[in-house]
């Protein structure tokens, strides 16, 4: 059997995207479940707009749509046992109606671009309280793409989360990336220092962002 063909760049793009996207969609459906089930028992499913609980009933929300997931969350809000200003109602929703289009984009195999990718980061960390809240950070399968790399380690340090390092495995052995490598690793360094101050915190955030971008820019002249 012939080995397949490496992923090309827009191919591992679509990856990143498809996975976080799926990650969010199966993690809302369980949070969802699971909270209803705890507020009301077995009958969780009144708490459920009309036109969705056709769907799900007598089957669960495997079967309920992704806009059904912002009705069932706009309407059921108070039903969730939520840490106290850990996340609001506005964004949540405001992230998932953004995401609807690029949704679709992505199950028609188009390519996915630098902005929609912002949107499904945002939304996913903005959602990461109700459907991971314990997990460790985000992971991605290993890329050997310098630019793919750049804008995972730019989105981890947007969200102040914690770097992989796969991907910065990847920037350093690119000459090109060398100022963001090292912008990075200074990230990480006072993100992991205790009692760092804010200050500093979102200084060299600034300035990783920037190397990033001037990376960015750099690599796809070329």
């Amino acid at each position: 059997m012939s080995e397949a063909a490496p992923l090309s760049e827009d191919e591992q793009r679509r990856i990143d995207a498809f996975l976080r996207l799926t990650r969010l969609e199966r993690g809302l459906r369980d949070f969802i479940e699971s909270e209803l089930t705890r507020a009301d028992g077995v009958d969780w499913k009144k708490f459920l707009p009309p036109d969705v609980m056709e769907k799900v009933d007598p089957a669960g929300l495997e079967f309920a749509d992704f806009p059904d997931l912002k009705k069932i969350i706009s309407r059921a809000w108070s039903k969730f046992d939520l840490p106290s200003g850990q996340v609001e109602k506005r964004r949540v929703l405001v992230h998932l109606e953004g995401l609807e289009p690029v949704r679709n984009d992505i199950a028609h195999s188009r390519d996915v671009s630098d902005d929609e990718l912002a949107l499904i980061r945002a939304a996913y960390h903005t959602c990461r309280a109700l459907i991971a809240p314990t997990d460790p950070p985000d992971t991605l399968p290993p890329t050997t793409y310098p630019l793919v790399a750049l804008e995972r380690i730019g989105a981890a340090i947007d969200h102040c989360s914690a770097i992989d390092e796969d991907d910065l495995e990847t920037v350093q052995t690119d000459q090109r990336c060398r100022a963001a490598y090292d912008s990075a690793c200074a990230y990480t360094r006072v993100r992991e220092r205790p009692g760092r101050s804010p200050d500093l915190m979102k200084q060299v955030q600034e300035s990783a962002i920037s190397s990033i971008a001037a990376a960015r820019a750099s690599l796809e002249v070329d």
